[in-house]
């Protein structure tokens, strides 16, 4: 039978902080509209404006958290800061402080301390809980279940920071997580 999935999408939005209200209240019309419309990032809030020079981020993620975001994926600017002394703690902190689950299915943080109070693996779960990484949800829409999953590009390797974080194949982990 016929079931329609509404979808709002963000990403790469880089601290520009400049048009949230906009945003926030494009939202609210979706959703007033449409309730179950899911809202998701694709990732790359961080870096790009002062804003994230002052506040690493946490700006951004009261907006989200506002907005009710259902999840979030990494984007390679996530990973910019590994290298600067701190590494990856504002990264950290963003996740604790979600009030959303994040999706992953090729990125291990295992190997980075900062994120031993993090839920994170192999699990796909219909109970996320915020603040804690995935390989994959199942959320149920108007009687349907949805699954999502999230990758982030391999060559972030080469092109930010990651230190302790590591990447699998992406087309791997893609393929092992909707089997």
């Amino acid at each position: 039978d016929n079931f329609n999935l509404s979808i709002m999408h963000t990403n790469d939005t880089h601290a520009h902080l400049d048009n949230v209200a906009k945003r926030v209240t494009a939202v609210k019309n979706v959703r007033a509209e449409k309730p179950n419309a899911l809202l998701v990032d694709a990732g790359d809030v961080f870096s790009g404006t002062l804003y994230f020079n002052e506040f690493r981020a946490q700006a951004d993620l009261e907006f989200m958290n506002l907005m009710g975001y259902d999840l979030m994926t990494f984007g390679n600017h996530e990973f910019d800061l590994g290298s600067n002394e701190g590494g990856h703690q504002a990264l950290a902190d963003f996740i604790k402080g979600a009030s959303f689950p994040f999706v992953s299915a090729n990125v291990d943080f295992s190997k980075d301390p900062l994120f031993k109070d993090v839920n994170q693996g192999d699990l796909i779960t219909e109970q996320p809980e915020d603040g804690n990484i995935y390989k994959g949800i199942i959320k149920e829409v108007d009687g349907e279940k949805v699954g999502i999953f999230g990758l982030t590009t391999e060559e972030t390797v080469a092109i930010a920071s990651p230190e302790k974080v590591s990447f699998e194949n992406y087309l791997e982990e893609a393929e092992e997580a909707v089997v």
